[in-house]
């Protein structure tokens, strides 16, 4: 049944009712005498049970579509709490490829706030792209190494990226570590010859 023919039938059978209510109505009319108490048939309850009848109907269809409208401001908060992310995030990102290096740690919290909140392989690619440009910048100091990796630590989602930023940390805490071996050893040199 197609909703042409819906309609159509719909208004057929409201039409066919208040022509029933109608007929009722004018065929049995109200009468009460003041001698008899007249309990027969009344037409103005028939017209009260079908307005009580009606103002039921509109109440049970208030309270669906507020429910209803509740659905659809959760599912709008939902895709907004998602656009606020993607936007934090690429802010984030272009601040980060840059290199500036005052902005590296702030680039980090941003984009790591914004995976928590909505978390996608291609962001992840981005964030470990933002390590490897910062790795130069880094140096050898491994309280900033492990700083950045207690900030990775903070995603709730893992993926081959981040497990790739992980091994990048790792490498570069490597590093940092035979740097500071050469530097004692270099001073250890320096006072025996002293």
């Amino acid at each position: 049944m197609g909703k042409f023919e819906r309609i159509i039938i719909y208004g057929i059978s409201v039409v066919s009712f208040i022509l029933s209510i109608a007929a009722l109505c004018r065929t049995y009319p109200r009468y009460i005498s003041y001698e008899e108490c007249n309990l027969g048939f009344d037409y103005m309850g028939v017209i009260v049970g079908v307005l009580a009848l009606l103002v039921g109907f509109l109440v049970a269809w208030q309270i669906y579509n507020t429910i209803d409208v509740d659905k659809k401001i959760a599912m709008m908060s939902n895709s907004s709490k998602d656009a606020i992310a993607e936007d934090m995030f690429y802010r984030g990102y272009s601040n980060g490829i840059g290199g500036n290096t005052g902005s590296f740690f702030p680039t980090i919290r941003t984009c790591v706030a914004a995976l928590n909140l909505n978390f996608t392989e291609e962001k992840a690619a981005y964030f470990l792209e933002i390590i490897e440009s910062y790795l130069w910048g880094l140096g050898n100091d491994i309280r900033t190494i492990d700083s950045i990796e207690s900030e990775i630590d903070k995603i709730k989602f893992k993926s081959k990226s981040i497990d790739k930023c992980y091994k990048i940390l790792a490498q570069k805490r490597k590093e940092a570590k035979e740097y500071e071996k050469k530097q004692e050893e270099k001073r250890a040199n320096k006072n025996t010859c002293q």
